[in-house]
């Protein structure tokens, strides 16, 4: 917990974080938020109606059409519904398979990074989302030691707050730690 505080200080002082433009979301069931950008498992087109109520502008799916259970109809299906609602949606995969390899690249981090905030001025209210939040949490760790600096240990145990608590996701944090110390 003193680690949490203490992280949540840097944070908190953290001028990435402080703008006058940025637009933090309301509260939602399902969605861990963090200032501007919250992390959530699947998505439906009905969600990203709550998601537009709560003040969510930006959609960031981390989906690959190459997942079991997902494809390419679906993400047009989920762009659509989200576009139609006038929501941004945008497509940066985290791949499964790089988990599973424990290879998750720098490239792939910066590529969700740069949808996420799409310049150094962005701080819309963003969506991230997964199929479980396993993945979302996982950028968001790698979001906080890379960005901002948290030392790895801090970074980690900060994001797994937000995180769902399953194998999946220990095994996303292992990879991007194993990133963040090479």
């Amino acid at each position: 917990m003193k680690i949490l505080m203490m992280s949540l200080f840097v944070l908190l002082s953290c001028s990435h974080h402080e703008h006058s433009e940025t637009q933090n979301p309301g509260p939602l069931k399902g969605v861990q938020t963090f200032k501007h950008v919250g992390l959530a498992g699947d998505q439906t087109g009905v969600d990203f109606e709550r998601y537009k109520k709560a003040g969510y502008k930006k959609i960031v799916n981390l989906r690959s059409t190459n997942e079991e259970g997902y494809s390419k109809k679906q993400l047009a299906a989920e762009k659509k519904s989200a576009e139609q609602l006038g929501l941004i949606y945008l497509h940066a995969p985290f791949l499964k398979e790089a988990v599973a390899q424990q290879s998750v690249s720098q490239e792939m981090m910066e590529q969700i990074e740069k949808s996420v905030h799409t310049d150094e001025n962005d701080r819309s209210a963003t969506l991230v989302h997964c199929s479980s939040a396993a993945r979302a949490s996982a950028w968001f760790f790698w979001h906080l030691s890379a960005v901002h600096g948290l030392e790895v240990s801090k970074a980690r145990s900060m994001a797994y707050e937000l995180s769902p608590k399953s194998e999946n996701t220990k095994k996303a944090f292992d990879a991007v730690e194993k990133l963040l110390r090479e």
